[in-house]
């Protein structure tokens, strides 16, 4: 079962959620640590004990989501009323569930039959039944959730599903609890549902998914894969078939949902709920192929916009991509028990960070001849870097994730298994793309020079490939137990596309918005020249290790970092490479001949 998590990144400050889970088979599951924001407004006698047996309706309950919910709310021992039209079966057995198992949940499952939207019968009938908590599974629009509240007046808890489909669409990802959202987005009442509850006082929870996958799936998601896979078919993705998403399995959902009843730490909180791992267009249809047993799929990418499909979907995603901490600005600070005298090897570049060990071995030969010289050495602080992970299709890379032996890092890695073998007390910090004034790798760079000139910025394919970038985090590490051992991914909270940083550089500089010219890479020989400062290829790695180990958050956002490095170095008239037209003048001098 692909694993979920409930994760609220902070402003300001983190809390944990525990909950005993269900899983489908009668066993007890304990949820993993989970994170949740805590949003800034008053909180009343809100608690409701889950411990105690609770008479639970859910709205809907027989299609997707509420088919796997409902079976773990009455394997808790809850009294569980389904409304629903009863167009469609209330118990109906499921592949794998055995046949105790569903004659058990189908004596126990209640149904009141009637239609939502009929508000009168709704205030009628559950103000005759009295609820404790309401799951509203399939509610779109706030007006048909009033009745309920109505018909209600000491419900404990209003579970509601929302749609992670609410946020404003963005350069920036992930969305976060705290993301503006899209008053005119397909999903608005949703978001009027959610201002619905908050204005009543009750005690409501809102859960908002991604896309959902799982068995009896009603929408085309992995089925649409399948179809194809199973008809030997080639499987056409839109553009490059790099573009992300993020998928989390129905049966993850569920537990979700479960872990909400009776917390009042979720009280009136939104969360975001899908798969840890986001996975490119081209990686799903691999995905498919592997899990049905197919063999490897060929895939056809194709221009949308050279095609009229009419009303048809000709793919089942959208062709896009899918937190701001508030804290002080200023100098990293670190208190420490005592003096240390500190080696630091190399720091005149870039990474100033002070560290007994630092920030330019690149081969473990190069770093045995220190640890000799230093046998009773404290600690040994290492710059590794993001780029040792194998590429992958699914993302972000994790501290655990498998490793590339021929990557041009791979020196980085042998290093980190000789400290290993040494016994020494080391830490790894593995960066990804790092900026900031003074940075000699032309990456913010790059993007000013073309703006303080006037010329459009060249970005290969659909300039919607995100990357991750990040400052010197080395003094979080010092003296840190926690630390001890440890490989750490450090980079920004949030991924930002090819696009979205040519916007912020702009943004950072004081520049007009950029005119950004789209290219193919494969149409154009640069020879030994590099066209775009960045790999055309998703790349970026999970922070969250760093942050709930170490307690270290980046301090800059992206056009804060990048208002910094343009007003302390390139803004002044400094830089490290003189700026170098050629290629974009090869790819400017193709557009407009194909213009032409």
């Amino acid at each position: 079962m692909a694993k979920m998590i409930m994760l609220q990144q902070s402003q300001p400050s983190l809390s944990l959620l525990n909950s005993s889970l269900s899983d489908f088979n009668g066993a007890k599951l304990h949820s993993q640590v989970q994170y949740k924001r805590k949003v800034q407004q008053p909180k009343g006698a809100l608690y409701v004990s889950a411990s105690s047996e609770k008479k639970i309706l859910i709205m809907g309950g027989t299609r997707f989501i509420g088919i796997f919910l409902s079976r773990l709310l009455v394997k808790e021992g809850h009294q569980v009323t389904l409304f629903t039209r009863g167009k469609s079966p209330i118990a109906k057995q499921l592949p794998g569930e055995s046949d105790q198992d569903f004659a058990d949940f189908s004596s126990k499952i209640l149904h009141l039959k009637g239609d939502r939207k009929d508000y009168d019968f709704v205030k009628s009938s559950l103000s005759a039944e009295g609820f404790d908590v309401v799951y509203d599974i399939n509610g779109r629009e706030a007006e048909e959730v009033e009745p309920i509240l109505d018909a209600l007046p000491k419900l404990e808890q209003y579970i509601y599903c929302s749609s992670a489909g609410v946020y404003l669409k963005s350069d920036v990802l992930p969305h976060c609890e705290v993301d503006a959202v899209d008053p005119k987005s397909r999903h608005k009442g949703k978001l009027e549902t959610e201002s619905l509850l908050q204005s009543k006082g009750v005690n409501w929870t809102s859960i908002r998914p991604v896309y959902i996958y799982g068995p009896l799936n009603y929408n085309p998601v992995e089925e649409w894969f399948f179809h194809r896979l199973k008809a030997g078919r080639p499987i056409p993705v839109p553009n490059s078939g790099i573009q992300i998403s993020q998928l989390g399995h129905v049966k993850d959902l569920a537990t979700a949902f479960l872990a909400v009843l009776g917390n009042e730490k979720a009280s009136r909180e939104i969360f975001n709920i899908s798969g840890e791992k986001y996975v490119t267009f081209d990686g799903l249809a691999r995905a498919c192929a592997k899990a049905g047993g197919f063999p490897e799929p060929e895939i056809v990418h194709y221009n949308p916009k050279e095609f009229d499909f009419g009303k048809k979907k000709a793919f089942p995603f959208r062709d896009q991509c899918k937190r701001k901490v508030n804290q002080p600005k200023g100098a990293l600070y670190v208190s420490a028990s005592s003096e240390k005298k500190i080696l630091i090897v190399g720091g005149t570049r870039f990474i100033q960070a002070p560290c007994q060990r630092g920030t330019s071995g690149r081969e473990a030969e190069e770093v045995e001849p220190i640890i000799d010289a230093l046998p009773e050495l404290e600690q040994y602080i290492y710059c590794s870097s993001a780029g040792v992970y194998l590429k992958s299709g699914t993302l972000p890379h994790y501290e655990v994730d498998a490793v590339d032996p021929k990557s041009r890092h791979k020196g980085k890695l042998e290093t980190e298994s000789f400290l290993q073998s040494k016994g020494v007390n080391w830490t790894s910090i593995s960066p990804v793309y790092t900026y900031g004034p003074l940075n000699y790798n032309p990456v913010e760079e790059w993007f000013f020079h073309r703006l303080k000139a006037g010329r459009p910025i060249p970005v290969p394919n659909s300039g919607r490939d995100p990357d991750l970038t990040t400052r010197s985090p080395f003094l979080a590490v010092l003296g840190n137990e926690k630390a001890s051992k440890e490989i750490l991914n450090i980079s920004g909270e949030k991924y930002v596309t090819f696009d979205g940083l040519a916007r912020a550089c702009a943004k950072a500089g004081g520049f007009p918005e950029p005119e950004i010219v789209h290219y193919n890479p494969k149409e154009f020989d640069f020879g030994k020249k590099k066209a775009f400062p960045f790999r055309d290829q998703h790349f970026f790695a999970s922070v969250e290790k760093a942050k709930h180990v170490l307690g270290w958050k980046p301090e800059f956002d992206l056009v804060e970092g990048l208002t910094d490095s343009y007003k302390l170095d390139f803004g002044r008239g400094t830089f490290r490479k003189e700026a170098d037209f050629t290629t974009d003048d090869m790819i400017l001098s193709k557009k407009h001949v194909t213009q032409s």
